[in-house]
């Protein structure tokens, strides 16, 4: 719970002590309002002054979605850049087809 200047006021056993006991303060001459019971675990804060109470949810940041790593991949990046070729191997085959390199006459 905290008073109308971000002051810390006290942790209730339950929602609905604090509740109570916000609401029983608010009406209270002199308290500093509004009052602002945070429940942490569900993201909720109630605002409460005399003869209101409003509740806010928290918006949650989107996760990142989760990255795979293939396990040849990770033994490539265990093995450090020294260990992999400058050049992937790349087998070449001649074409019988292709034409050969041409030839001016004369």
């Amino acid at each position: 719970m905290f008073d109308g200047d971000d002051q810390f006021v006290g942790v209730f056993e339950s929602w609905d002590a604090a509740h109570a006991w916000g609401h029983r303060r608010a009406a209270e001459p002199g308290a500093r309002l509004p009052l602002r019971i945070e429940d942490h675990l569900d993201g909720r804060t109630w605002t409460v002054e005399p003869g209101l109470c409003q509740l806010s949810v928290w918006r949650r940041q989107p996760e990142p979605p989760p990255v795979y790593v293939t396990a040849a991949a990770e033994a490539a990046a265990a093995a450090g850049p020294a260990s992999a070729p400058a050049q992937p191997a790349v087998e070449v085959t001649p074409n019988p087809e292709a034409p050969g390199p041409r030839r001016r006459p004369g």
